[in-house]
Protein backbone atom coordinates (compact mmCIF):
# COMPACT_ATOMS: atom_id res chain seq x y z
CA UNK A 1 0.00 0.00 0.00
CA UNK A 2 1.19 3.55 -0.87
CA UNK A 3 1.61 5.91 1.90
CA UNK A 4 2.00 9.10 1.61
CA UNK A 5 5.94 10.35 1.99
CA UNK A 6 5.80 14.63 1.50
CA UNK A 7 3.12 17.51 0.71
CA UNK A 8 2.75 20.73 1.06
CA UNK A 9 -1.22 22.12 0.83
CA UNK A 10 -1.07 26.01 1.74
CA UNK A 11 -2.02 28.81 -0.40
CA UNK A 12 -3.92 29.33 -3.33
CA UNK A 13 -2.56 29.90 -7.09
CA UNK A 14 0.68 29.90 -7.79
CA UNK A 15 2.29 29.64 -11.52
CA UNK A 16 0.56 29.27 -14.75
CA UNK A 17 1.56 26.89 -17.82
CA UNK A 18 1.24 28.13 -21.33
CA UNK A 19 3.36 28.14 -24.38
CA UNK A 20 6.40 30.84 -24.52
CA UNK A 21 6.48 31.33 -20.50
CA UNK A 22 6.44 28.24 -17.56
CA UNK A 23 6.66 25.12 -19.14
CA UNK A 24 7.82 22.97 -16.01
CA UNK A 25 6.99 23.87 -12.28
CA UNK A 26 7.37 21.81 -9.07
CA UNK A 27 8.49 21.88 -5.53
CA UNK A 28 11.94 20.39 -3.65
CA UNK A 29 10.83 17.72 -1.18
CA UNK A 30 12.56 15.08 1.43
CA UNK A 31 10.46 12.10 1.77
CA UNK A 32 10.10 10.79 5.36
CA UNK A 33 10.15 7.21 4.10
CA UNK A 34 12.28 5.35 1.53
CA UNK A 35 10.61 3.00 -1.30
CA UNK A 36 9.30 3.21 -4.95
CA UNK A 37 7.61 5.76 -5.96
CA UNK A 38 3.80 5.77 -6.60
CA UNK A 39 2.13 8.96 -7.27
CA UNK A 40 2.12 12.43 -7.18
CA UNK A 41 -0.61 14.64 -6.97
CA UNK A 42 -0.80 18.74 -8.22
CA UNK A 43 -3.61 21.24 -8.15
CA UNK A 44 -4.24 22.53 -11.63
CA UNK A 45 -7.46 25.35 -13.11
CA UNK A 46 -8.27 25.30 -16.60
CA UNK A 47 -8.37 29.01 -18.51
CA UNK A 48 -10.13 29.12 -21.57
CA UNK A 49 -9.37 26.29 -23.96
CA UNK A 50 -5.70 25.29 -23.97
CA UNK A 51 -4.62 21.87 -25.58
CA UNK A 52 -1.93 19.17 -24.89
CA UNK A 53 -0.36 17.23 -21.63
CA UNK A 54 0.71 17.23 -18.37
CA UNK A 55 2.77 14.64 -17.28
CA UNK A 56 4.56 14.34 -13.43
CA UNK A 57 8.44 13.52 -12.94
CA UNK A 58 10.76 13.48 -10.36
CA UNK A 59 14.42 15.21 -10.35
CA UNK A 60 17.64 15.41 -8.50
CA UNK A 61 18.33 18.83 -7.20
CA UNK A 62 21.22 21.23 -7.14
CA UNK A 63 21.63 24.18 -4.79
CA UNK A 64 20.18 24.46 -1.10
CA UNK A 65 16.53 23.84 -0.61
CA UNK A 66 14.75 26.34 0.45
CA UNK A 67 17.36 28.55 -0.46
CA UNK A 68 18.07 28.46 -4.24
CA UNK A 69 17.68 25.02 -5.02
CA UNK A 70 16.43 24.13 -8.44
CA UNK A 71 16.09 20.73 -10.32
CA UNK A 72 18.71 19.64 -12.11
CA UNK A 73 20.38 16.23 -14.84
CA UNK A 74 18.12 14.05 -16.41
CA UNK A 75 14.73 12.48 -15.22
CA UNK A 76 14.35 10.06 -12.75
CA UNK A 77 10.72 8.76 -13.50
CA UNK A 78 8.09 10.05 -15.48
CA UNK A 79 4.35 9.33 -14.93
CA UNK A 80 1.03 8.53 -16.52
CA UNK A 81 -0.31 11.24 -18.79
CA UNK A 82 -3.38 13.61 -18.23
CA UNK A 83 -4.77 15.69 -21.14
CA UNK A 84 -5.39 19.09 -20.03
CA UNK A 85 -8.47 19.63 -22.01
CA UNK A 86 -10.20 17.64 -19.27
CA UNK A 87 -9.19 19.94 -16.73
CA UNK A 88 -11.81 21.78 -14.66
CA UNK A 89 -12.67 25.70 -15.01
CA UNK A 90 -13.41 27.89 -12.25
CA UNK A 91 -11.61 26.47 -9.79
CA UNK A 92 -8.16 24.16 -8.68
CA UNK A 93 -8.77 20.35 -8.13
CA UNK A 94 -6.08 17.93 -7.76
CA UNK A 95 -5.06 15.61 -10.09
CA UNK A 96 -3.30 12.56 -9.41
CA UNK A 97 -1.07 10.19 -11.55
CA UNK A 98 0.67 6.91 -11.18
CA UNK A 99 4.39 6.28 -12.38
CA UNK A 100 3.59 2.92 -14.52
CA UNK A 101 6.20 -0.08 -14.03
CA UNK A 102 10.14 1.03 -14.87
CA UNK A 103 9.13 4.41 -13.46
CA UNK A 104 8.80 3.90 -9.88
CA UNK A 105 11.98 5.15 -8.84
CA UNK A 106 13.32 4.29 -5.54
CA UNK A 107 13.22 7.41 -3.66
CA UNK A 108 15.44 7.62 -0.34
CA UNK A 109 14.27 9.00 3.12
CA UNK A 110 16.18 11.98 4.05
CA UNK A 111 17.10 12.93 0.77
CA UNK A 112 16.07 15.99 -1.45
CA UNK A 113 13.98 15.82 -4.86
CA UNK A 114 11.77 17.93 -7.21
CA UNK A 115 8.72 16.59 -7.77
CA UNK A 116 7.66 18.45 -11.14
CA UNK A 117 4.74 19.24 -13.69
CA UNK A 118 5.51 18.99 -17.35
CA UNK A 119 2.93 20.60 -19.55
CA UNK A 120 3.83 19.90 -23.71
CA UNK A 121 1.76 22.39 -25.22
CA UNK A 122 -0.26 21.81 -28.34
CA UNK A 123 -2.32 25.24 -28.29
CA UNK A 124 -2.10 27.83 -25.44
CA UNK A 125 -1.36 31.46 -24.60
CA UNK A 126 -1.60 34.16 -21.99
CA UNK A 127 -5.51 33.49 -22.53
CA UNK A 128 -5.79 30.19 -22.51
CA UNK A 129 -3.49 28.49 -19.48
CA UNK A 130 -3.03 26.11 -16.94
CA UNK A 131 -3.02 27.35 -13.15
CA UNK A 132 -1.06 25.61 -10.39
CA UNK A 133 -2.10 25.47 -7.33
CA UNK A 134 0.36 27.46 -4.86
CA UNK A 135 1.76 29.66 -2.41
CA UNK A 136 3.02 33.04 -2.86
CA UNK A 137 2.62 34.75 0.41
CA UNK A 138 3.84 31.62 3.01
CA UNK A 139 7.01 29.18 2.96
CA UNK A 140 7.65 25.87 2.54
CA UNK A 141 9.73 24.55 5.22
CA UNK A 142 13.42 23.90 4.18
CA UNK A 143 12.08 23.80 0.50
CA UNK A 144 11.20 26.07 -2.00
CA UNK A 145 9.20 25.91 -5.71
CA UNK A 146 11.39 25.58 -9.53
CA UNK A 147 10.38 25.85 -12.51
CA UNK A 148 11.39 25.33 -16.04
CA UNK A 149 11.34 28.83 -18.66
CA UNK A 150 13.28 29.77 -22.09
CA UNK A 151 15.37 26.09 -22.20
CA UNK A 152 16.27 27.16 -17.99
CA UNK A 153 16.05 25.84 -14.48
CA UNK A 154 15.23 28.42 -12.34
CA UNK A 155 15.22 28.73 -8.04
CA UNK A 156 11.82 30.33 -6.72
CA UNK A 157 11.25 31.03 -2.95
CA UNK A 158 8.74 33.35 -3.54
CA UNK A 159 6.38 30.67 -4.89
CA UNK A 160 5.49 27.27 -3.00
CA UNK A 161 3.70 25.05 -4.85
CA UNK A 162 1.59 22.44 -3.73
CA UNK A 163 1.67 18.59 -4.05
CA UNK A 164 0.93 15.45 -2.64
CA UNK A 165 4.06 12.42 -3.17
CA UNK A 166 3.39 8.67 -2.39
CA UNK A 167 5.59 6.26 -1.99
CA UNK A 168 5.16 2.32 -2.00
CA UNK A 169 7.78 1.49 0.98
CA UNK A 170 9.47 -1.92 0.88
CA UNK A 171 7.83 -5.25 2.64
CA UNK A 172 8.05 -4.80 6.51
CA UNK A 173 11.02 -5.57 8.24
CA UNK A 174 13.44 -4.98 4.81
CA UNK A 175 13.74 -1.15 5.32
CA UNK A 176 15.54 -0.75 1.72
CA UNK A 177 17.27 -3.86 2.00
CA UNK A 178 17.30 -7.17 0.93
CA UNK A 179 17.40 -10.39 3.17
CA UNK A 180 19.45 -13.02 1.69
CA UNK A 181 18.96 -16.55 2.61
CA UNK A 182 22.28 -18.71 2.62
CA UNK A 183 23.82 -22.20 3.21
CA UNK A 184 26.60 -21.94 5.89
CA UNK A 185 26.72 -25.89 5.98
CA UNK A 186 26.02 -28.71 8.19
CA UNK A 187 21.99 -28.37 7.45
CA UNK A 188 22.28 -24.71 9.09
CA UNK A 189 21.68 -21.69 7.07
CA UNK A 190 21.65 -18.12 8.19
CA UNK A 191 20.11 -14.77 6.67
CA UNK A 192 22.65 -12.38 5.24
CA UNK A 193 21.74 -8.48 5.28
CA UNK A 194 22.46 -7.14 1.68
CA UNK A 195 23.19 -3.12 2.05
Amino acid sequence: MAVLVDSFTNGNYGNSFYAGSISKSGETFVPNASGSLYSAKFQFEKVGSPTGTMVFTLYNITGTPGVNAKATGTVLATSSSLDVSTISSGSLNYYELLFPAGQQYIINSGNNYCIIAEYTSTFSDGSNRIRQGGDVSGSDSGANGTYYSSSTWYSDTNTFVKFYVYATPPPQGLPGNIIRHLSVGDGMSRNERAL
